[in-house]
């Protein structure tokens, strides 16, 4: 009888730890994804790198001795996010096709521009 009692008690334990769990990977994965698009509209509408990305390297920057290293590995840095915010956009289902296609170009735009010029020219 307790056996049974124990065996449903981790059951319902199980199931409601894997539901928080879901629940939890779900916010994150949203926020992920919220965040994308505010980049991608930021980039289009400003031909720089966003403010969230800049500030990743800022601290970095402020050794005189290696600004030079640090600012082509932050403008790497940025082509390889910038690439895979266009692979994400060239695959997903959340935008519609003409707006896809408008992003797409403009996004293109801005990579091979960012990669004609060095990173104090690409920051806000």
């Amino acid at each position: 009888m307790w056996t049974i009692l124990f065996f449903l008690l981790f059951i319902i334990l199980f199931t409601l730890f894997f539901r928080g769990l879901n629940s939890l990977i779900s916010k994150l994965g949203g926020k992920s994804i919220h965040q994308l698009f505010i980049d991608s509209e930021f980039i289009v509408e400003n031909h720089k790198v966003p403010l969230r990305w800049k500030n990743k390297w800022e601290l970095k920057m402020k050794n005189p001795k290696k600004q030079t290293h640090y600012q082509i590995q932050a403008k790497q840095w940025s082509l390889d996010q910038l690439a895979g915010m266009i692979k994400y956009f060239e695959t997903s289902n959340l935008v519609e096709e003409d707006a896809r296609s408008h992003l797409l170009d403009k996004l293109n735009a801005v990579f091979s521009e960012w990669q004609n010029k060095n990173w104090k020219e690409i920051i806000p």
